[in-house]
């Protein structure tokens, strides 16, 4: 076989070197204005950062767009009295700024509501059921209930029936009041034993509905002391007796602890 001439094959040679360094130089270009490109773009924007959320609200807080609770209303203490003639006053006496749940309210501050009507009781006249919504109305902080005198001859089992419900429903109809019972009252001596049972009934449905009583009977008022405060007939009171009643009623209902310190 015939060998190529030495010069051939070195000249060969040298083209695959020089092809290989051309190509070589080619490659490192193209890398270097990738990188200058990738150097001189613009940076792009970042992703804008996803909002913050609320915060969740503290526990007892209200939701957020839920109305707030309301908040205490402020002012004098409001008493409402559901009662008879002692409690609404008549011509001998008590009426208007004299009555004792007037002298009450000036004295300590009170917004009074007086519902009580001359001659009723639990069942007998206008009763005292008859004038719930009125008291309910007022939405009273204390209900002061204060009747039984004339139920005297009443049917005590009916009495007592009729002031288990009126306490029932003033319960449920103002569940945030106060309640005190003050039972019959009898002036100028002691009640007769008709008037005993039906006394009996009215603190037997105040002692079930939980509810604290008073009992005038016992506490002797106007029974041997206080006479000039009664009016001739014997029945009523007259302007002194009012002054005295609220003496006797501010105690009383002091005394259970139902007021608000």
């Amino acid at each position: 076989m015939r060998r190529l001439p030495v010069v051939l094959v070195i000249a060969v040679l040298g083209v695959l070197l020089l092809a290989t360094i051309a190509t070589a130089v080619l490659t490192g270009t193209s890398s270097s204005s990738s990188s200058a490109d990738a150097a001189t773009a613009p940076a792009q924007p970042a992703a804008p950062a996803a909002p913050a959320q609320p915060a969740a609200p503290a526990a007892g807080a209200p939701a957020s767009g839920a109305p707030a609770a309301p908040a205490q209303q402020a002012g004098p203490l409001s008493v409402a009295f559901l009662g008879d003639g002692y409690t609404s006053g008549s011509p001998a006496g008590g009426q208007g700024p004299a009555n004792y749940t007037a002298l009450l309210g000036k004295q300590d501050g009170w917004r009074v509501t007086n519902e009580s009507v001359y001659g009723s009781g639990y069942v007998a006249g206008q009763a005292l059921q008859t004038r719930l919504q009125k008291i309910v109305a007022a939405g009273p902080q204390v209900v002061v209930v204060t009747a039984g005198r004339a139920d005297d001859v009443s049917d005590p089992a009916a009495v007592g029936a009729a002031a288990t419900k009126l306490y029932q429903d003033l319960r449920t109809r103002l569940p945030q009041a106060k309640i005190v019972v003050i039972g019959p009252m009898w002036l100028g001596g002691d009640a007769p034993a008709r008037m005993l049972p039906v006394r009996d009934a009215i603190q037997a449905a105040a002692t079930k509905a939980q509810l604290p009583v008073v009992d005038p009977l016992v506490n002797r008022w106007f029974n041997g002391s206080d006479q000039d405060g009664i009016a001739p007939d014997g029945e009523i009171l007259n302007d002194k007796g009012h002054q005295r009643l609220a003496q006797l009623v501010d105690s009383a209902v002091t005394g259970t602890g139902v007021l608000p310190k």
